[in-house]
């Protein structure tokens, strides 16, 4: 599955990766519950918020990997395109977790980059 990461800003730089190796979201509840005196509990309801979760991809060459390392690492805002799976589009910011770049341990040639995100 192959996915192309792009800054949103004029101009952005884009970087493809060949394929997402790890994805995982989750949408935090906004919802509010309370217990009552004398038992019971009382619910305060909320949209859950946007997905938040993280990323794991792989890019082919160093140079790739290393300019998309440190292209999610600016604090910008960013779109996040999956020919394959659409569902997984979004706009998003890097969370407060770190970006990550790491050799692939199964072939010792490809990169793995990982990230945290929050869609916005």
């Amino acid at each position: 599955m192959t996915a192309r990461i792009t800054q949103r800003k004029a101009g952005g730089t884009s970087f493809w990766a060949e394929q997402v190796l790890g994805y995982r979201a989750e949408r935090k509840s906004r919802n509010r519950i309370h217990d009552v005196v004398g038992g019971g509990v009382a619910v305060q309801l909320g949209a859950a918020n946007p997905r938040s979760g993280h990323l794991d991809v792989l890019i082919l060459h160093e140079q790739s990997a290393l300019d998309a390392f440190n292209l999610l690492s600016l604090g910008e805002v960013y779109t996040f395109e999956s020919f394959d799976r659409p569902a997984l589009n979004m706009t998003f910011s890097v969370d407060e977790n770190s970006v990550s770049i790491e050799l692939d341990p199964t072939t010792r040639e490809y990169w793995i980059v990982g990230f945290g995100f929050q869609e916005l």
